[in-house]
């Protein structure tokens, strides 16, 4: 049965209720349906297949029962010093540091610590964090078998699995860092994977990481079905200049207007920088991102659109 209130999630095999008030006075209501759902199986130490669309909730999902189970596993002779208990993996490095944001913001509270490691970054750093013996670990998963090959990390104690975004880390070609990372987990673990879609290739990876898991699925089962949380406005142009006379004479007035902000997505990266700077010279106060820039490059670019101060 799922958990549909905080009150719900209290108990002696369920959350602290000091854990629950915590989220209340970060403002949420109740569970969302991913949570309500995950939590108990999760908490009951069985594996899950969570199919959910962005933004449904699952980060908090997950990262509430591992800290539970590895707050758990240190009462029973649990050495930090022998790698995490809890590893995160994740398709992009952006994802990546949401995530190790939001472990930071709830994890602390419970005395959990987190390590983010990523490509597109010097490891340096990276590694000091991993000296420094975190509970878990968030890693996209070029980096982390970077760091397993080169003995910087040891997960033969992880006892707590997540793949985020399953479908992305396939679509991105991650098919064998994930194989390979079966060699280096423990059989013994509880593992929790999530995904937009349900393609074949996630359940043979699904099939291969997880034991006789519980599958929950929210929304719809058709995985082109639009998402009926957004309005769709098309516009029909018909050449550059069209495109641009758009943007500049509707899209950038109404976000002016509103104070909102929007997202472009062009095919390419050198598309993408064209656009910047065409935009640029108007005046609208545009960021670019894109993948042939530096990591420093793009976190002040994703920095800036969070915080509105776009230029």
């Amino acid at each position: 049965m799922p958990w549909k209130s905080f009150d719900e999630c209290c108990g002696s095999w369920k959350f602290p209720a000091g854990l629950m008030q915590f989220l209340k006075d970060a403002g949420f209501k109740c569970p969302t349906p991913i949570q309500a759902y995950t939590w108990p199986v999760l908490m009951d130490g069985k594996d899950v297949i969570g199919v959910a669309k962005t933004g449904s909730g699952k980060t908090l999902g997950y990262l509430l029962p591992g800290y539970i189970k590895v707050k758990r596993f240190e009462g029973k002779g649990f050495e930090r010093s022998n790698g995490p208990g809890m590893l995160i993996m994740a398709p992009t490095r952006e994802l990546c540091q949401q995530i190790y944001e939001e472990s930071e913001r709830f994890g602390k509270p419970a005395q959990i610590d987190t390590a983010c490691v990523y490509g597109g970054a010097p490891k340096g750093q990276q590694v000091r964090q991993l000296r420094n013996y975190p509970h878990c670990v968030v890693a996209t998963p070029g980096r982390l078998n970077d760091f397993l090959g080169s003995r910087e990390l040891n997960i033969n104690q992880c006892n707590y699995l997540v793949l985020d975004e399953a479908d992305r880390m396939l679509d991105m070609g991650f098919e064998p860092q994930i194989k390979e990372l079966i060699n280096y987990l423990p059989s013994d673990r509880q593992t929790a994977l999530y995904t937009a879609t349900w393609p074949r290739e996630v359940r043979d990876i699904a099939s291969r990481l997880t034991h006789d898991p519980t599958h929950i699925q929210v929304g719809s089962e058709d995985s082109a079905a639009a998402n009926a949380d957004i309005t769709q406005h098309i516009v029909r142009v018909y050449n550059e200049k069209d495109k641009m006379r758009f943007l500049e004479g509707t899209i950038f007035p109404e976000l002016q207007r509103t104070g909102g902000s929007g997202l472009i997505f062009v095919k390419t990266k050198r598309a993408a920088s064209g656009l910047y700077q065409e935009l640029s010279r108007v005046g609208a106060p545009i960021v670019c991102l894109h993948g042939d820039m530096d990591q420093n490059a793009r976190d002040h670019a994703l920095a800036a659109f969070k915080n509105g101060m776009a230029k």
